[in-house]
């Protein structure tokens, strides 16, 4: 019984000995994605941007992020080292640079907001499907547009 976990354990060894020799190549496949956010409405505070899974998607969470200060019109910033995947992307204007989308006493956001693939919003904040993009092994480029809901 002592030798069959010894094997186990070896086993495990080897097998973690060769993921860990994976990851370097996987980290090798990393995109640099550049976001431009269309429709800043004025210069107040940084505009931030957030690279989601579905499991962070709406959260302040996101695995990448970015931000930028804020000026009218557009602004652009790239995001480094997103491993090849399906993400949604997340912008808002921190306008008083409190780090947090503030919203109304309905939940209703007060600072402009957008998403990935622009869906439109009604009452509620769009699933994740709905703003999902594919990011590949090479950098790529995304321009969303902010709203005022």
């Amino acid at each position: 019984m002592t030798a069959l976990r010894g094997r186990r354990a070896a086993g495990a060894i080897v097998l973690g000995g060769i993921l860990a020799a994976a990851v370097p190549a996987a980290a090798g496949l990393a995109a640099t994605l550049t976001v431009t956010v269309r429709g800043v409405p004025d210069d107040k505070g940084h505009v931030r941007i957030g690279v989601c899974t579905p499991a962070t998607f709406l959260s302040e969470h996101c695995e990448y992020h970015a931000f930028v200060p804020s000026r009218a019109g557009n602004v652009t910033a790239a995001i480094h080292d997103i491993p090849p995947g399906t993400y949604a992307v997340a912008a808002f204007q921190d306008v008083d640079d409190d780090t947090h989308l503030h919203r109304n006493f309905f939940g209703k956001p007060t600072e402009p907001l957008g998403f990935s693939r622009d869906p439109v919003l009604h009452l509620h904040p769009p699933k994740f499907a709905n703003c999902a993009v594919r990011i590949g092994p090479g950098d790529g480029v995304l321009s969303l547009a902010l709203r005022q809901y």
